[in-house]
């Protein structure tokens, strides 16, 4: 006997639930050491993505995401909310890895801008952290040894300046690793233990940039916007800081996500760098 209004090949998913589940770059590609974005990286973080100041009256409060975008919305209502057209700070950029490395700063001169006059700083159509002569760091309880893997999504363009660190891996200008910038030269390089290049890449800088740089003995590599380059570095990662660093100081630029890995991921390169400009748009 047939049903009234059922057909026959009419077909029942008791599993169809509507929109499909959220999937992040971390969901991809597990288990990194540490990871700061502009965007939610995996689906089961349900943390915030940046804790921000207000200028009017120093209030802060912790800014989280909406359907996998940093929650803009609620960011320039709180900084409007102050009186006015205030500007935002970011006080924290949260760790999503579970690791619990969250960068930071509690000096309010030195915390990057992440709204301007009440409105997001934005590269296209996505937020940034302009780190211009400020910065967030995280000393780590235990250093992250050779083999590992950095993905930096932002700028570094020092302009004026001959020199400047968007990254940076240590206070010892002896045992560090730096990626930043030489205008005189027009090169970006990653330093080493001072003076020593892992690789120095005759590029200009884009307005947006993806960097990579494998940290792994004298099989070390780095990637600058598809420019490639190989190197020998001795150093290990045992702090993460954005914005400085010991032997270059201060960049001039921005940064909108940085992912470490505890592994070397050249294999999963090209992938996660493809993840990452398609988000941003470059």
């Amino acid at each position: 006997m047939r049903l009234p209004g059922i057909g026959i090949g009419t077909v029942f998913n008791k599993f169809r639930s509507g929109a499909p589940a959220y999937v992040g770059l971390l969901d991809t590609y597990p288990n990194a050491a540490a990871a700061y974005s502009t965007r939610l990286l995996r689906a089961a973080y349900s943390g915030n993505a940046i804790r921000v100041r207000r200028s009017g009256d120093n209030s802060e409060t912790n800014i989280g995401f909406v359907s996998g975008n940093l929650d803009t919305a609620n960011l320039t209502a709180f900084c409007i909310a102050g009186g006015g057209t205030q500007n935002g700070f970011v006080v924290t950029w949260f760790d999503q890895s579970g690791n619990s490395n969250d960068i930071t700063n509690a000096t309010a001169a030195q915390q990057p801008q992440i709204v301007s006059g009440g409105s997001m700083l934005l590269v296209g159509t996505r937020p940034y952290l302009d780190l211009t002569g400020e910065n967030l760091s995280k000393t780590l309880g235990a250093a992250i040894s050779q083999p590992a893997t950095i993905f930096l999504i932002g700028k570094n363009n020092p302009g004026g300046a001959v020199v400047g660190s968007i990254f940076s891996t240590s206070t010892s200008a002896a045992n560090c690793i730096e990626i930043g910038t030489r205008t005189d030269i027009n090169r970006t390089v990653i330093f080493n233990n001072a003076s020593a290049a892992v690789n120095a890449l005759s590029i200009t800088p884009a307005n947006q940039t993806a960097y990579y740089a494998l940290i792994n003995g004298a099989s070390s590599a780095i990637d600058v916007n598809g420019t490639t380059g190989t190197g020998t570095t001795s150093a290990t990662i045992d702090m993460i800081r954005l914005g400085s660093g010991p032997n270059w100081g201060n960049c001039v630029g921005y940064a909108q996500e940085l992912v470490i890995y505890a592994a070397n991921k050249s294999t999963d390169k090209a992938n996660i760098l493809t993840d990452q400009r398609t988000y941003f748009g470059f």
